[in-house]
């Protein structure tokens, strides 16, 4: 008898972005917590209190992803996290790796989900992981997302590497462009002495904001072959100018 096999559903961005939202707010409990427990007890030596305090928050994670399949916040949204080759979960080192990864890259990488084919962020496609639902079944058809076409039909794409250069060429412009605005509309007092006001700090926050979208719409454009160095070519655009 042939088991029907389900296709693997994807979660949304921000289904992952709220995900990772609990998870950090666990992890601050668990630290400050801690910290307490070490101040309010009187544990020597001083080496041993930075131990208690730091190696549950760098093993949380990655255990809770090798033995149970994902963190707190991607099992309260029906979520896991899975090997991309096969459906066990991670080993140990993998996930410790991964763990690591994601809180060196930050927003950075989950911006790569809305790109990559498997929807996978930086540090996903870097252990080889997946983030996916549990239970394909019972998410909502809105919710559900398959594994992507990166490149369409009828298209030349330029390549992986031009496309990463252009990448970090338009994001190297930007960040002159923003640091520019910067300059322009915070004071000085605020750029040399981060002696801000009220209005610096809402300058601040606008110009971050309006910064990292466009580094999104930068990303996704280009990976996609949209922005100008890196476009996509019609293969019956190239035909009609070699004819």
């Amino acid at each position: 008898m042939t088991e029907n096999i389900l296709p693997i559903i994807y979660p949304r961005l921000i289904r992952r972005v709220q995900a990772y939202l609990i998870d950090t707010f666990i992890i601050v409990f668990l630290l400050v917590g801690l910290f307490l427990l070490v101040t309010t007890i009187a544990i020597e030596p001083f080496w041993l209190r930075i131990a208690i305090v730091i190696v549950p928050f760098l093993i949380f994670e990655p255990m809770l992803v090798s033995y149970t399949g994902g963190t707190v916040g991607h099992h309260l949204l029906k979520l896991k996290v899975q090997n991309a080759g096969n459906i066990k979960n991670m080993n140990i080192v993998l996930a410790f790796f991964r763990y690591i990864l994601k809180n060196l890259l930050g927003t950075i990488s989950l911006m790569f989900v809305l790109t990559t084919r498997k929807h996978q962020a930086i540090h996903d496609f870097l252990t080889n992981s997946i983030v996916v639902y549990k239970d394909a079944k019972q998410v909502p058809e809105h919710e559900a997302l398959v594994e992507r076409k990166i490149e369409e039909e009828g298209f030349i794409y330029p390549s992986k590497l031009r496309r990463i250069v252009m990448i970090i060429l338009y994001n190297i412009l930007l960040f002159f462009l923003f640091a520019s605005l910067a300059a322009v509309f915070l004071s000085v007092a605020c750029l040399d002495n981060n002696k801000c006001t009220t209005a610096d700090k809402i300058i601040s926050y606008i110009i971050s904001f309006i910064w990292f979208i466009s580094m999104g719409l930068i990303l996704v454009g280009g990976w996609k072959a949209r922005i100008f160095g890196c476009r996509r070519k019609r293969i019956e655009k190239i035909a009609v100018l070699h004819s």
